[in-house]
């Protein structure tokens, strides 16, 4: 039997790539059951491509605030995630972002890599460079069936919503990959002093380790300082203490194999 997979894509103002972004998802070797766009109040020809294109639609109002790397996106999410949940009871979900152009296979060999233990993949991207452990946030294949059991397969609005998911799924004993061979399209996102200052706000809702920002601040530049005024700046940010604790455990680990070069056993 196939597995059903549902997709939700949010999107703000991405009048030059929405299209493509849709088309790769309707050719698909194996078959996306039910796609809806969440229109983010975009200002710009969005909308009406999104109409063109015959799909499911939530439209938001609009706003001036850029989203990215908020809690607010997640809340963009949740709407996407409870167009789904009203439709169908997926087996898995992929979340992608208006830019993102996938290659038509790339459903069928991620299914093929998910199995008892993955229980979230992605493909990558020229340039992806953070994390390379972990699944890109836009084209993530997501295992519906366990994150409906965790939380009911919505986001906690909360800075580092993403990552939670991710961590959520290591701490219950599961693994998260990030395949390198399956190589996707996007536009440009390196690292700038707004995104390092979001992330640092994020890394710091997770639960992450003071030592532990100090040494990313350190390898990431002049985006550094900006990364650790956002760890630092924490009016309005809530942690996620139903994984803070494992996180930072996580992450003097991975200090410790850096420092020593060997894992532990």
């Amino acid at each position: 039997m196939r597995s059903s997979v549902a997709s939700f894509v949010f999107v703000r103002n991405e009048e030059k790539t929405i299209e493509n972004t849709l088309k790769s998802l309707q050719e698909q070797t194996h078959k996306i059951s039910f796609i809806t766009v969440v229109n983010d109040g975009s200002t710009d020809k969005t909308q009406d491509i999104i109409d063109s294109c015959n799909c499911n639609h939530v439209n938001l109002p609009t706003h001036d605030v850029n989203y990215a790397g908020r809690p607010e996106l997640a809340q963009v999410c949740n709407f996407g995630l409870k167009e789904i949940t009203q439709n169908m009871d997926p087996d898995y979900i992929l979340q992608m972002g208006g830019d993102h152009i996938l290659p038509p296979h790339y459903i069928e060999t991620l299914l093929s890599r998910m199995n008892e233990t993955v229980k979230i993949a992605s493909g990558t991207y020229n340039g992806a460079k953070l994390n390379p452990d972990v699944p890109l946030g836009t084209g993530r294949l997501i295992d519906a069936k366990l994150w409906n059991e965790i939380n009911g397969m919505t986001y906690p609005v909360k800075y580092g919503y993403e990552s939670w998911l991710v961590y959520k799924v290591r701490q219950l004993g599961y693994e998260v990959k990030r395949y390198d061979d399956l190589l996707t399209v996007t536009r440009d996102i390196r690292m700038n002093p707004t995104k390092a200052f979001e992330w640092g706000r994020c890394t710091y809702a997770l639960g992450g380790a003071f030592l532990f920002a100090i040494v990313k601040a350190l390898g990431m530049g002049f985006n550094g300082y900006h990364f650790l005024r956002g760890y630092c700046s924490r009016k309005g940010v809530e942690k996620h203490m139903d994984i803070a604790e494992y996180v930072k455990k996580q992450q003097y680990s991975r200090l410790k194999m850096k420092i020593t070069g060997r894992k532990e056993a």
